[in-house]
């Protein structure tokens, strides 16, 4: 069993849009001591880390499922 493209291309482009976000507010963060900027980051930091947390257990489910499918 094997992802959608979609789904895949999807998931790609999510963590690429993730990895921008966290790439412009760390240089925010650098030269602007500001809060909504360290806020940024950190909410950035935080849906990077919940993002490959819920695609690696959505991995595994399928993993699972697949193994009982046989």
């Amino acid at each position: 069993m094997r992802f959608p493209k979609k789904v895949v291309y999807l998931n790609i482009v999510l963590y690429i849009l993730l990895i921008l976000m966290i790439i412009i507010s760390t240089t925010q963060v650098l030269q602007i001591k500001n809060i909504i900027n360290i806020s940024l980051f950190i909410i950035s930091v935080f849906a990077l880390l919940t993002y490959l947390s819920v695609s690696f257990s959505l991995k595994n489910i399928f993993l699972r499922l697949k193994e009982t499918d046989k």
